[in-house]
């Protein structure tokens, strides 16, 4: 999605702040946050607090990562990281992080096929 389309949906963001991964900036709104590279959307990350207090959802189904849903909507990851399970679809990719200590999940990205 180009930075002018999400501005259109989302409006200003509540902040903007560098991305030290990816070196562009990461435009925070109060349900989601999002990576923006060369004046496009990279990725999107929302938090468990943010999902709870506003939803998750993915292509219209409501994804709840506390009760595994995913496995449900998705089936098993395509493959389990160090930090979480991933899934691929096409060039895009779900990332679930976990807390390594509890497995509990810590934040969710969904990742555009441009993203390195």
């Amino acid at each position: 999605m180009p930075l002018e389309e999400l501005l259109q949906v989302k409006g200003s963001p509540l902040e903007v702040t560098p991305d030290p991964w990816q070196g562009c900036q990461e435009y925070h709104y109060a349900d989601m946050s999002a990576g923006i590279c060369e004046e496009a959307v990279l990725y999107v990350h929302v938090t468990p607090t943010e999902a709870r207090q506003y939803g998750l959802y993915l292509n219209d189904q409501r994804i709840e990562p506390h009760k595994n849903n995913l496995v449900e909507m998705l089936g098993t990851p395509d493959f389990v990281a160090e930090d979480g399970d991933v899934y691929m679809r096409g060039s895009t990719a779900l990332k679930i992080y976990r807390n390594s200590q509890t497995g509990e999940w810590d934040g969710i990205d969904l990742f555009d096929g441009n993203s390195s």
